[in-house]
């Protein structure tokens, strides 16, 4: 192996390992602006579902069943994957 191909291979191996390294930093970051779970609306209530605020539901149905017509019905990203059944019968967002 010539020393131009051994330093080209040294490179790639380098930039592979940052980018692995970098992919690992960069969800945990993001994940602490998601734990916040907050929207702002200007029509109605929002009924927050999962994330870390202390008022928040913890199924959808329930915060379903207290909304009222106009309100907002958000479901966190922190509470992904998330299962559930939910029946509606209400104009909500």
């Amino acid at each position: 192996m010539d020393k131009q191909t051994g330093l080209l291979s040294k490179n790639l191996v380098i930039g592979i390992i940052a980018l692995f390294i970098r992919m690992t930093i960069t969800p945990s970051v993001a994940v602490d602006t998601i734990e916040q779970c907050s929207m702002s609306t200007s029509n109605g209530n929002t009924l927050y579902v999962g994330g870390t605020r202390e008022d928040n539901y913890t199924r959808t149905q329930d915060a379903i069943n207290d909304a009222n017509n106009g309100d907002t019905v958000f479901v966190c990203d922190a509470s992904s994957p998330y299962f559930e059944n939910v029946v509606g019968d209400k104009s909500i967002w």
